[in-house]
C-alpha cells in the first residue's frame, strides 16, 4: 500500500492506526460531557476503559455508580460536575 503524499494526509493514517493499535474502543473524541472528562483526566494514564472495565458498575448499579463517584473524588477527578458525567459515561462504557 502506497504512503499518502502529503504530510496531513500521514499524519491522519498515523493518528487512525494508534486508535486501532489502542487496547479497545478509541475515545478521545468523544464530544459528551463524560467523554470528554474521560479523555481531558484519565485517558492519559488510562488508555483505553477495557482495562477498568472489570471495576465499572452497570448503568442500573446505584450503589457501584456511588462507590465509583467516591474513588474519583479521591483519583484526579474533584469537580462534581465532571466526576458525575464521568461516572454515567463510565457506568454506560461497562454495559458496551
Amino acid at each position: 500500500m502506497p504512503l499518502p503524499a502529503s504530510s496531513r494526509h500521514r499524519a491522519a493514517l498515523i493518528a487512525g492506526l494508534l486508535c486501532v493499535g489502542a487496547v479497545g474502543p478509541c475515545v478521545a473524541d468523544d464530544p459528551s460531557p463524560g467523554g470528554q472528562a474521560w479523555s481531558d483526566t484519565c485517558a492519559k494514564c488510562h488508555r483505553s476503559t477495557e482495562a477498568i472495565a472489570y471495576a465499572l458498575p452497570d448503568p442500573d448499579d446505584r450503589a457501584g455508580k456511588d462507590r465509583l463517584n467516591r474513588f474519583l473524588a479521591m483519583h484526579h477527578a474533584p469537580d462534581d460536575e465532571a466526576r458525575a458525567a464521568l461516572v454515567n459515561w463510565l457506568a454506560d462504557q461497562a454495559s458496551q
